[in-house]
């Protein structure tokens, strides 16, 4: 629906874009950052820093952080979303409490900087721009102060207040959002009422009243944007909550002029985020729903994958569905990366949808042999303690603060409402499926390999003599009709019975285990060493396992 919210979302360029809280993010709690954003709707990106535990002072920090790389990090993110006012959570001192908290409010003040400087950083302006944030300050409040110590001096902002479309008060959005952060015992009560949060001035422009004073948050600030500004207004002023779909013509409007502004480098950032703005809200207001379903929750590189789509009209205006396509999106930006053997299969011819009738059928998309096996970017080559590391394969820098890889495929329904233009809609291929508890659930799409080898995670063998240990290995087929043999690769001086095991999994899925008994030789050296379990299949090699989390 074009609620108040959208509304204000399209108007006033929303809070994501003049307003960013700065932090040293890690991948480690970011499931749990991820589901506490879909309740509060806020962006959420990470650094390449690890959370590698406790440190005393934002000093240790930077011995264990690469300082420069997480610098670049933040800057990249700042250039990229252009916030007008940068926000830190914690103070730059020992007041902090922990060394990692510590770093991440020296390293915002920096950023702040050296993201409006094209001396630092340069490779980035290949893809980005300069971008000086007009003001940083902290958000402080009384636990960061002396006892009795005054808190007038500091710019206020009533953080409590009340949304009647939303049926809550912030603090009641706040306190579910805070409470998804699980590992961390963060579950936390609702707070309603006034809540009075303190912010001191740090770097830029100083605000008397307001953070965002001298900051235009309307049309105006984009050359030619303000008749826009004038049609988005009458567009919520005539909004009909029980007719949402009434606003549909008046949106596609805004959407060919936003389309038709001469706006230059400097400001087709905003243009071309309202563009999606528009378009998600044409389909809201519309009331169009439309999914498409991987046939399993997983397939093989060079593999085929069945994908069934649906549209279903639920607005009081015919819809005109024209295409479908699927699209590899692995690398987002990277045309040389594309998966599909074509770049568009088409897969609907036109369809006149009335309201409330749906639209379905299925594609077939085969990716090529190169496509890469599914696991977290972060993770596919070994980093440091302190640091993740990008790997070359993901040079482009748009990947850098993601939260989460792209989807395997995506697919882009192109349609119309009402005989209007034609708006494309673009959604991640998942797989569905129903839990007699928990109803229906979706999970993203995985690629794996055609088997999977697992030794059982986290388990260290042990050897103060030579008796063989057993080592169990599980196979599972990531396709069907995958045969070879299996071995463990051991360190010299030992040795492993069978050397070598055949396996032949018929269907997809099957498993089976192999015991292999492991000892070391006479003279074998002490130490730690590494033990991999390794299947062949005809000229190529797989030592990757699947562990599902629940």
């Amino acid at each position: 629906f074009l609620g108040a919210d959208d509304a204000e979302l399209l108007a006033q360029f929303g809070a994501d874009e003049v307003l960013a809280a700065i932090a040293a993010g890690t991948a480690e709690v970011a499931g749990f950052e991820l589901a506490a954003r879909r309740i509060d709707g806020a962006h959420q990106y990470f650094s390449r820093a690890n959370d590698f535990g406790f440190s005393k002072t934002s000093a240790e920090t930077f011995t264990i952080w690469d300082k420069e790389q997480v610098l670049s990090d933040m800057v990249w993110v700042i250039r990229q979303r252009r916030p007008d006012v940068l926000i830190t959570r914690f103070p730059p001192d020992a007041r902090a409490g922990h060394g990692h908290h510590q770093a991440s409010a020296i390293l915002a003040a920096e950023a702040f900087d050296a993201a409006g400087d094209p001396n630092r950083f340069p490779e980035q302006l290949k893809y980005v721009q300069v971008w000086q944030p007009k003001r940083l300050y902290w958000n402080t409040g009384s636990y960061f102060v002396k006892p009795g110590e005054s808190m007038d001096g500091y710019l206020q902002l009533d953080a409590g207040g009340y949304n009647p479309l939303l049926g809550e008060s912030y603090g009641e959005i706040a306190a579910h959002s805070r409470s998804q952060h699980r590992s961390q015992g963060f579950g936390a009560a609702a707070q309603r009422g006034e809540a009075i949060e303190y912010f001191q001035f740090v770097k830029g422009t100083p605000a008397k009243t307001d953070l965002f004073e001298g900051v235009d948050q309307t049309w105006n600030r984009v050359p030619g944007g303000a008749a826009i500004g004038k049609m988005v207004s009458e567009v919520i002023q005539k909004y009909d909550a029980a007719n949402p779909s009434a606003s549909v013509a008046a949106l596609e409007k805004i959407s060919a002029a936003v389309q038709k502004l001469d706006v230059g480098q400097k400001y087709n950032f905003w243009q071309d985020e309202k563009l999606v703005a528009i378009a998600n809200l044409i389909q809201a207001a519309s009331g169009v729903f439309v999914e498409a379903i991987a046939s399993a929750p997983t397939t093989v590189s060079g593999g085929a994958t069945a994908i069934a789509y649906e549209m279903v009209n639920r607005s009081g205006y015919p819809v005109k569905l024209n295409l479908v396509t699927a699209n590899g999106d692995f690398f987002p930006g990277d045309p040389s990366m594309q998966v599909l053997d074509s770049p568009e299969l088409a897969a609907a011819q036109a369809i006149e949808l009335g309201s409330g009738k749906r639209a379905s059928g299925s594609i077939v998309a085969k990716s090529r042999n190169s496509f890469l096996i599914s696991q977290p970017y972060w993770l596919r080559e070994m980093g440091s303690i302190g640091m993740y590391k990008l790997p070359k394969e993901f040079a482009p820098p748009q990947l850098v603060g993601k939260p989460e890889n792209a989807p395997v495929y995506t697919a882009s329904f192109h349609y119309a409402v009402n005989g209007g233009p034609v708006q494309v809609c673009t959604v991640p291929v998942q797989y569905k499926h129903t839990d007699p508890t928990l109803g229906e659930l979706y999970q993203p799409l995985a690629v794996v390999p055609p088997v999977m080898v697992n030794i059982p995670p986290a388990r260290a063998y042990v050897f103060a003599d030579q008796q063989p240990k057993q080592v169990p290995v599980t196979l599972r087929a990531g396709q069907a009709g995958v045969a070879g043999s299996l071995a463990l690769q051991v360190p010299a001086g030992w040795q492993a019975e069978p050397a070598t095991v055949a396996f032949n999994l018929k269907n997809k899925d099957d498993e089976q285990t192999v015991n292999f008994m492991l000892r070391p030789l006479a003279g074998a050296a002490a130490g730690k060493a590494e033990l991999r379990a390794v299947a062949t299949v005809g000229t190529e090699k797989y030592s990757r396992g699947i562990q599902q989390i629940i």
